[in-house]
This record gives C-alpha cells, structure tokens and sequence, in this order.
C-alpha cells in the first residue's frame, strides 16, 4: 500500500483499488477508481466506485433493519467523487495487497 495525494492519485488508472486516507482513522471505506475528469488539460474530479458503501436506497436499507430480511448490494455503480478536496490522500492497494484481500474474502463465501 502507498499513500498518495491527490495529484497523484488522479494520474492513476481506472480500475485502482484505494481507501481514503483519514489521519484519524488510517483508512476509510474501500472503493474502485474510475475514469479521471478534465477540464481541459487540468485534472478536476473522478469516477468511483464504493465496495462498502453501495446500498441500492436509505429505503432499502431501512426495511431490512426492521426485518431483517436480506437484500443484494450493488457492485456496479458508479458515481464521481465531486469532494474537490485539494489536501486529500488516498491509501492505494498494491497488486499483492489485492491478491491477498481477496483471498482472504474468498475464504468467507458460503459463511453468513
């Protein structure tokens, strides 16, 4: 992992796994990125996608916590990021902390 800051992280390529890096925290969510915004030649903005955050409504999300009946997340939707936070830094996984995130995740299935 490497922490990068927003520059940087920007000139990355879509498909980039990252958290955002928070001083309190470390690390916050995780998320894919997408495609990088221009405006003109300037870098302004991003796609992403969240992996923890991607519930598909409040409402949904609300029946299930008085029933507590399941509901399927949404793993391909993406939206710009739009924070425009000059000073951020995000916590980018390098190829082997993915391989090994994911099979560590892959244990879990047929686990609820």
């Amino acid at each position: 992992m490497k922490i990068l800051n927003r520059q940087q992280f920007l000139a990355l390529p879509s498909g980039t796994l990252y958290s955002t890096d928070d001083p309190a925290l470390f690390v916050v969510g995780l998320a894919i990125k997408g495609d990088t915004i221009y405006d003109g030649k300037e870098a302004i903005d991003f796609f992403k996608m969240d992996l923890i955050h991607n519930v598909p409504s409040v409402d949904v999300v609300d029946v299930a916590e008085q029933t507590g009946e399941s509901f399927e997340l949404e793993f391909d939707s993406w939206g710009r990021d739009g924070l425009f936070e000059r000073d951020a830094l995000y916590a980018v996984y390098s190829t082997k902390d993915i391989a090994e995130l994911a099979q560590t995740i892959s244990k879990c299935v047929g686990h609820e």
